[in-house]
């Protein structure tokens, strides 16, 4: 059996969704002076075309694998290198609306969403690996209605 997998891209070349699925193959050894290589790809390293757009229709900083400043955003001040962060997507929320996106469409594609206030947890668990992480750093206010004992952020 194989797993195979197609992967769909966008017009810059970043792949942004895979299909799988499982074969029975037969293989056969032949020498050629051809060199094959193989590259395994987890299928978290792809960012669903689906969460993309949710995310974007929404919220005005989206950051996803492949993007240039993709390194940067998922960056935390924890600069351990045996815990660096891989979230699908950083988002970065300017308020409670943008907060509530984020986490919709998260759980819509079945990823996990992380809040990330300051970035520097001591095992970087915010930095949301396989899941959206939402950045809350610009969320600078806080109000409380005491009534309903809800607290506002933005």
């Amino acid at each position: 059996l194989a797993l195979a997998a197609t992967t769909t891209t966008t017009s810059t070349g970043r792949p942004v969704a895979v299909s799988t699925s499982v074969r029975k193959v037969s293989t056969t050894s032949i020498a050629t002076s051809e060199t094959t290589t193989t590259s395994t790809i987890a299928l978290s390293d792809f960012v669903s075309s689906d969460l993309e757009a949710c995310l974007r229709q929404a919220i005005s900083s989206v950051v996803v694998r492949g993007e240039s400043s993709y390194d940067e955003a998922r960056r935390c001040r924890n600069t351990r290198v045996d815990i660096i962060p891989t979230p699908l997507a950083v988002v970065r929320v300017s308020g409670e609306e943008e907060v509530q996106v984020a986490v919709r469409c998260a759980a819509a594609q079945g990823v996990q969403a992380c809040a990330r206030a300051g970035a520097h947890g001591f095992e970087n668990a915010a930095g949301c690996s396989g899941g959206v992480a939402i950045d809350l750093q610009d969320l600078q206010n806080l109000t409380v209605e005491s009534a309903s004992q809800v607290v506002h952020f933005g």
